[in-house]
Formats: C-alpha cells, sequence, structure tokens
C-alpha cells in the first residue's frame, strides 16, 4: 500500500513498483485517515509506505495506527524532513524503515523487499 498526499508522487510510484517482478500495489492513499479505513475494511498488504506528513492524519499517526491494530504490517516512512530525532521518532512509533524522498528508487524497491522478507532496517 502506498499513503502519499502528492498525487503525482503516489501515481509515479504505484506505476513503479507494478512494473517490478513480484511486487503488486493493492492500494493507495492521499492520507493515513484514509489508509486506515482501508486496512479496517480488510484491504491487506505485506508492505506499507507512507510519507511523513500528510493533512489530517500524517505518516506517524499512521504508523501507531497500524503497530497496534496489524502489526504484521511493516511500515516504511518516505520524508524529505531532515529533523533531528524523526528516524528515532518513527522507530518508536513502529516503523521498520526510513528514507530520504531524496534516495533512489532501486534503494527504495530494496527496503521494500527486504522488510517483505521480514527485516527491520531502522
Amino acid at each position: 500500500m502506498i499513503v502519499e498526499d502528492n498525487e503525482i508522487v503516489k501515481n509515479s510510484l504505484e506505476s513503479y513498483f507494478n512494473d517490478q517482478e513480484g511486487l503488486i500495489v493493492t492500494a493507495t492513499a492521499g492520507d493515513g485517515e484514509i489508509a486506515s479505513k482501508l486496512l479496517s475494511s480488510g484491504i491487506t498488504c505485506d508492505v506499507l509506505l507512507t510519507d511523513l506528513n500528510m493533512p489530517r492524519m500524517d505518516g506517524l499517526q499512521l504508523t501507531d495506527f497500524v503497530a497496534n491494530n496489524h502489526p504484521a504490517i511493516p511500515i516504511v516512512i518516505s520524508t524529505m524532513s531532515d529533523e533531528p530525532g524523526i528516524r528515532e521518532l518513527a522507530k518508536f512509533f513502529g516503523a521498520k524503515a526510513i528514507l530520504s524522498k531524496c534516495r533512489p528508487l532501486p534503494e527504495l524497491l530494496e527496503t521494500v523487499r527486504r522488510l517483505a522478507a521480514g527485516e527491520t532496517l531502522v
């Protein structure tokens, strides 16, 4: 699942992941509130990729929700923020990885594959 409020970024990530062997994006959402409702309605995913800063429910709030209600789903937080302590805060809320949006897509792909395989990268 991809949770991103920027439509261009969300659609680009969805296309990129769907073009990769063995990956299918099962759902997308524009904010954490929509994603939490999708998960509560029964949508499943092996990995959830979320933006950090979004309206209504941000990535940390979504991470907390998923960790408490769907603990088997590993979460990758993607952010432009270089705010000190963000990695520790993301880990505290339950994220398994945090990556800068400036990182190349193959690195994000590798992170998603590693999380799907059960690794923790924070």
